[in-house]
């Protein structure tokens, strides 16, 4: 079993045990909005003003995890950097 052969749960799995180091070497794409687990955080994309964050309070170590993930992944994909995932 490859890394491609896991699924966004798999991953998450993994980097929740090996720590951020591994989330963001095998982030996986992700599609916005892109909401957590537990819908209390949301990534958003506006035109006008890019990527924008929003919680509903205060996030638990399971959603920070979560969000810092997906936060990566909309860096990996930025189109003006040229990532070529």
């Amino acid at each position: 079993m490859t890394t491609n052969d896991l699924t966004d749960i798999d991953l998450r799995a993994v980097a929740n045990e090996l720590g951020p180091q591994y989330a963001i070497l095998h982030c996986p794409p992700i599609t916005l909005p892109w909401f957590s687990s537990d819908e209390s955080a949301v990534i958003a994309f506006d035109e006008a003003t890019g990527v924008r964050i929003a919680t509903t309070g205060p996030l638990s170590r399971a959603t920070r995890i979560e969000l810092a993930t997906a936060l990566v992944a909309t860096i990996l994909e930025d189109p003006e950097q040229g990532s070529d995932r």
